[in-house]
This record gives structure tokens, sequence and C-alpha cells, in this order.
């Protein structure tokens, strides 16, 4: 049996365009992402499943969602708390 592998691609721009999260295609099942420091109001995350090196199948989230950018203020190196 030849093994299934995955890429899953990020797109911020409502999916005119589409950015690799995983450099190639993994086996992995499991994949920790962590959101770039941007806002981006209507984001989309397209998995493809690839067998012998042609893709298979493709989904994607079933509607767009928001990646909100919170900063954090550290003035003198630590965390500004809020009186």
């Amino acid at each position: 049996m030849t093994p299934v592998t995955y890429s899953l691609e990020l797109s911020v721009d409502d999916g005119a365009t589409w950015q690799a999260l995983t450099p190639a295609p993994v086996q992995a099942t499991t994949f920790t992402w962590v959101p770039p420091g941007l806002t981006a109001p209507r984001a989309w995350l397209r998995l493809t499943a690839y067998e012998r090196a042609r893709a298979e199948g493709q989904d994607a989230t079933d509607a767009p969602f928001a990646i909100v950018h919170v900063g954090a203020t550290f003035p003198g190196n630590r965390l500004h708390e809020q009186q």
C-alpha cells in the first residue's frame, strides 16, 4: 500500500492566492500551526491528499475565518500590566 501524503495551504485573501504551510507533502496526520502575525478577515485552509504524487482529494474550510493579530506592549522588557 502506497502511503498517502498531505499538503496544507493557507489563503489570507479570500482564496485568491494560497501559501504552503508544509514545505512538501508530508505523511503526518496532525499539524501544529502558529498563525502569521497579521490580520486577515477572510482566511481559508485547504488540505490536499496525494497518493503516488498524484492529487487524490482536496477539501477546504467550510467558511472563511478571521486571523486577528494581537500585539503586546513590553516597556522596559517587561510585560505592561494594566492598572
